[in-house]
């Protein structure tokens, strides 16, 4: 029985420094406790990030639909700008193909006399783009101007009497032009 005492007493001495104290154990609790908070503290966190992200997500998203809607309307607009213009650019070819200088500023100038102001600013207009050196170029500034104030629209006939005065500024229509702004 000594021997069987004794080879207990053996092994209950090294297990005994491997068991815990009741102090030990408090410690490893409390830890345990604090890195349980901490743990739940940084779930919290993170899903409220989660969230935050979710909804900043969501906004780009739809940030982006409108972009592209956007897009698309310009796109739209583009295209139909474009085909003004090269309907614009096709109506002045056939306008001014063929036509001498002399021919197309007499066809502005008879639709000035008979009244037909919008039609003689546009052929001006036209004679302007196609011969920009004739010396006529300032009167058809002047007409332009002159028949926008015929149409009630003086805001825009200024625009032609100021395009004059800083081009021409020396010719007697500048002179007139002048005039006329004063006066309007």
């Amino acid at each position: 029985m000594n021997k069987k005492i004794l080879f207990s007493l053996i092994l209950l001495i090294p297990m005994s420094s491997c068991m815990p104290y009741g102090e030990n154990i408090q410690n490893i609790y409390e830890r345990q406790t604090e890195l349980e908070a901490k743990i739940d503290k940084l779930t919290e966190t993170i899903e409220s990030d989660m969230e935050l992200m979710k909804h900043d997500i969501q906004r780009l998203e739809n940030n982006q639909l409108l972009l592209t809607e956007q897009i698309d309307k310009l796109e739209r607009k583009n295209t139909t700008l474009k085909k003004k213009l090269t309907s614009v650019q096709n109506e002045k070819t056939v306008t001014t193909r063929g036509m001498t200088p002399n021919e197309s500023y007499a066809n502005a100038d008879e639709n000035y006399q008979h009244g037909k102001y919008e039609d003689a600013i546009l052929d001006f207009q036209r004679f302007i783009d196609s011969y920009p050196k004739d010396k006529r170029v300032p009167e058809a500034y002047l007409k332009q101007g002159l028949a926008l104030i015929s149409l009630g629209r003086n805001k825009e006939a200024k625009f032609f009497f100021r395009t004059l005065i800083d081009k021409y500024p020396n010719s007697a229509e500048a002179k007139t032009a002048k005039n006329k702004m004063r006066a309007i």
